[in-house]
């Protein structure tokens, strides 16, 4: 004969009953073990963190940017007389250091902000006389290019009038220099018999006149030239045109 088996354990007496103390005491091991510990601690620093991530975003950036120094909360209630007033004297100290940190850190941007308006306004002043600087500097630019046209344009005006000068009377004014004396001219003469180099200083009323003779380089046409035109001659600018017309004479006979 088969023994009968109940068709439901829940119809055994007392199998509910340890069924229910083995889940209660696989919850309360799951509960303590130490993988437990370390989810529970990590979903708390994820909490934490975006809390802070979270204050940081709503941070408001008018606001100085200092941590204020606190007390963590404590009940009064539960601390003894003398203790609760000690704690009450500290709570209005650093509320007063507080106060005192946030006008330092305003005092301190102001200064900032007072200092870039003054680099600020200097800075605009430096500029605007840079500009004046500029617009003098074009138009002295202008000014000088208008009178180097003017002088070229001269320069070749003088050039061309030598040119004459040379020309019709042979004569070349080669340099000219301002000295102590007056003004001294460095001159040379063209004719059939050669060239005479030689050099005139003209002062208030009178003519000097110097040769530039060398013995190897000039000694044909000193033998043609008068004695006179191989030594210094001074004589007043009346005589100019004789002088002239004379050395012109040496130099073509």
């Amino acid at each position: 004969m088969n023994p009968q088996f109940p068709k439901k354990t829940e119809n055994v007496p007392g199998m509910q009953q340890r069924s229910l103390k083995a889940s209660s005491k696989t919850f309360k091991q799951r509960r303590n073990s130490p993988e437990k510990e370390d989810s529970h601690q990590d979903m708390k620093e994820n909490i934490i963190s975006k809390d802070l991530t979270r204050r940081d975003y709503e941070k408001d950036f008018n606001k100085p940017n200092v941590e204020p120094f606190s007390l963590p909360h404590i009940d009064e209630n539960n601390l003894p007389k003398e203790r609760r007033h000690e704690y009450n004297e500290l709570s209005k100290i650093l509320s007063k250091i507080n106060t005192l940190q946030e006008q330092s850190f305003r005092m301190a941007t102001e200064e900032i902000v007072q200092t870039s308006e003054t680099q600020s306004k200097e800075l605009y002043g430096t500029i605007a006389e840079l500009k004046k600087e500029l617009e003098n500097e074009r138009r002295n630019n202008e000014r000088l290019h208008q009178e180097l046209a003017e002088n070229k344009h001269y320069f070749q005006q003088v050039d061309e009038e030598k040119l004459l000068v040379k020309e019709l009377f042979g004569l070349d004014v080669i340099s000219s220099k301002v000295v102590e004396e007056g003004i001294r001219y460095t001159c040379r003469n063209t004719g059939r018999r050669g060239q005479l180099e030689y050099q005139l200083l003209l002062d208030n009323s009178n003519f000097t006149f110097t040769p530039c003779l060398h013995p190897q380089r000039d000694a044909e046409l000193m033998d043609y030239l008068p004695e006179y035109l191989t030594e210094e001659i001074i004589f007043t600018k009346e005589q100019g045109k004789l002088f002239s017309a004379r050395i012109m004479k040496a130099l073509q006979d």
